[in-house]
């Protein structure tokens, strides 16, 4: 009788660019079938022709849309046991003041950032029969303020205490939950941000005097995801290039 092999299933939000499309071919590596989301279609159809598996996944949803959410986390459910989650959607818009924030704006990112992975993490962890393991991706800004990114400082300092709710709510169920706050990444939502001089080192915005790759970020997470980080649940992991250890800069040159 043929043994029929049922794979681990992971589930990645923002997973058609950035970090999130890098978490996929990671745990791809890793010996997971892999269901992307994202509310770019666009974005999905050239990461699906890129990675080229067929244990590849992807589907244009908005993580606010409950319905939507539910149906594609019981879609990865029923192929094998949902294992590994990772929330890395997420929007980050131009500046502005607090003063000069409206409340509209406001809540458009914080329900992104926030409360699109509250309902990505409610819907895994109902479906995550057996254990498992959810990483959501925070930020450095969510431990110290970037001037004129009020509701993305606010939503990321939030979402690292979602991290905390996870785990302690659902540690009896098998569950982990992680948080990574990466400092400046490389990605197409940081782009406009990120500025020659920071490119080249001149003015260092972190002790390392660069920018990370999607990839580096994505290596962390595959290893929380990993039986190796088995002990590790409650905790966001900084991931900056020691930005928020530095004191106040920018500062000129190297160190």
């Amino acid at each position: 009788m043929a043994t029929i092999l049922v794979m681990r299933q992971a589930l990645v939000t923002g997973g058609g660019r950035g970090i999130g499309l890098a978490t996929c071919r990671r745990l791809l590596a890793a010996g997971y079938e892999v269901a992307a989301i994202s509310r770019s279609a666009d974005d999905l159809a050239v990461a699906t022709a890129q990675i080229g598996s067929t244990c590849f996944h992807s589907c244009a949803v908005d993580v606010r849309d409950v319905d939507a959410v539910r149906a594609v986390v019981a879609a990865a459910a029923g192929r094998g046991p949902l294992r590994a989650a990772v929330l890395a959607h997420g929007v980050y818009p131009d500046p502005l003041r607090v003063a000069d924030t409206d409340r509209d704006a406001f809540a458009e990112v914080t329900s992104i950032n926030l409360t699109g992975a509250f309902v990505v993490a409610r819907e895994v962890v109902r479906a995550m029969s057996g254990g498992g393991v959810l990483v959501l991706v925070g930020s450095a800004n969510g431990y110290a303020a970037e001037v004129g990114q009020v509701a993305y400082n606010a939503s990321k300092a939030a979402v690292h205490s979602l991290v905390q709710s996870i785990a302690v709510d659902h540690a009896r169920d098998g569950i982990r939950a992680v948080g990574v706050a990466p400092g400046w990444v490389r990605t197409r939502m940081t782009e406009g941000s990120i500025t020659p001089e920071m490119e080249s080192g001149a003015v260092r915005y972190n002790a390392q005097a660069r920018v990370a790759e999607p990839d580096e970020i994505a290596a962390l997470i595959a290893w929380l995801c990993s039986d190796d980080a088995s002990f590790l649940t409650g905790s966001t992991v900084t991931a900056d290039g020691g930005q928020l250890a530095e004191a106040p800069g920018p500062w000129v040159g190297s160190a």
